[in-house]
């Protein structure tokens, strides 16, 4: 994958302003729009699009803070599947509440409806409190040169693999609502 920072040309950080990097995404993107070359030769042309798509994949994952976080933990040089068996315990037990209540749901248990909405409570508060985590993490993180960079980047990939758990859960419980 290509260093979403550098294609964006802002330094490798978690914290991001992200009202002044869509300002500059949307000039950027207004610059690289493959329209300015349409009567350019076909690599020009060509040349151009991969220079605008490059560009836009680097802002969708820039302005997503879990994938700013993979992208950071990738640039870093942290294996992403480094997290696999780090799940905190309780929310293990709610993936398997989740798929009791589904269950009991579809077998007609009129109960299993309120078991879900409070599911879908806690995976709200979760996730809510999972945002909170990253922006002090964001306030938190040591310069390119600190030695405690990789305790630091540590505490990134748990948060990375929990908040992808988390992501999952509200998934499937908007699945068995029939929203997804």
């Amino acid at each position: 994958m290509t260093d979403p920072f550098s294609v964006f040309e802002v330094p490798r950080r978690l914290a991001l302003d992200t009202a002044a990097a869509e300002a500059a995404w949307i000039a950027k993107a207004r610059d690289l729009h493959p329209d300015h070359v349409a009567c350019a030769t076909p690599s020009a042309i060509a040349e151009a699009t991969a220079r605008a798509a490059a560009f836009n994949a680097a802002w969708k994952i820039l302005r997503d803070p879990h994938a700013r976080a993979k992208a950071w933990l990738e640039a870093e040089g942290v294996r992403l599947d480094a997290a696999r068996g780090g799940l905190p315990p309780q929310l293990a037990m709610r993936g398997f509440r989740i798929q009791e209540a589904v269950e009991s749901r579809d077998g007609g248990d009129a109960a299993a409806d309120a078991e879900l909405d409070a599911l879908e409570r806690e995976v709200g508060a979760d996730l809510a409190a999972a945002r909170h985590d990253f922006d002090a993490l964001c306030a938190s993180e040591p310069g390119a040169s600190d030695p405690s960079r990789s305790d630091f980047a540590a505490r990134v990939l748990e948060w990375v693999g929990r908040f992808a758990y988390l992501l999952r859960q509200e998934a499937q419980l908007l699945d068995a609502r029939g929203d997804a």
